[in-house]
């Protein structure tokens, strides 16, 4: 989670995926913000360090499980 305040809105530029409208209508459903190497590697390296949280058994949505079968 990013916290909107801490964006730079000077560099940052809002933009669709592929000039197309969302699901929502909005014509601009994305955040693009440029980072130098430097910038992005420290970014990960946030990422990485960031406190974690265990989901609760209720939360578990298996979007990208797949299911497999013998044929």
């Amino acid at each position: 989670m990013v916290h909107s305040d801490s964006i730079d809105r000077a560099v940052v530029w809002k933009q669709s995926r592929w000039a197309k409208t969302g699901p929502a209508g909005d014509d601009a459903a994305y955040l693009n913000c440029p980072m130098t190497r430097d910038q992005y590697e420290r970014f990960i390296d946030a990422l990485l360090a960031a406190p974690k949280t265990q989901f609760k058994d209720w939360e578990h949505v298996p979007y990208f499980e797949v299911a497999c079968r013998s044929r």
